[in-house]
């Protein structure tokens, strides 16, 4: 995790801990990298990076988000929501979005869940 940190994981809460950082310049060269991390805990995990770029983002569900000062922080509004499965098929999307705040700062998260089975075999 650079420069994010998660905050709570029930419900689950991501936090940059200062929007003004740059990083690095992405791959392509058409964005400034703010903050990205890869995190898991238990069945759940998530995806989330920032970055600031020209291009403009307004697509959210299940999540929720407050900038305050130099902080953003992402929460899923409701940890048990099914939005349906993974292109692998082998998670479920719980929230995902990506929005552009602060003029150019785009945050995107993607939180998801492993599916438990509905009985175990011993066999």
């Amino acid at each position: 995790m650079e420069n994010c940190r998660v905050v709570n994981w029930d419900p689950f809460t991501i936090e940059i801990i200062d929007i003004n950082v740059e990083l690095r310049i992405s791959r392509t060269g058409r964005s400034m990298i703010v903050a990205t991390g890869t995190t898991s805990m238990g069945d759940c995990g998530a995806q989330f990076n920032a970055y600031r770029s020209d291009a403009r983002q307004s697509n959210s569900e299940n999540l929720e988000w407050n900038l305050v000062g130099k902080r953003l922080q992402v929460s899923v509004i409701d940890m048990k929501a099914d939005l349906g499965p993974s292109s692998t098929g082998k998670t479920t999307i719980v929230a995902r979005g990506a929005e552009t705040e602060d003029v150019d700062l785009t945050w995107q998260l993607t939180f998801w869940r492993k599916d438990q089975p509905a009985y175990r075999s011993w066999y």
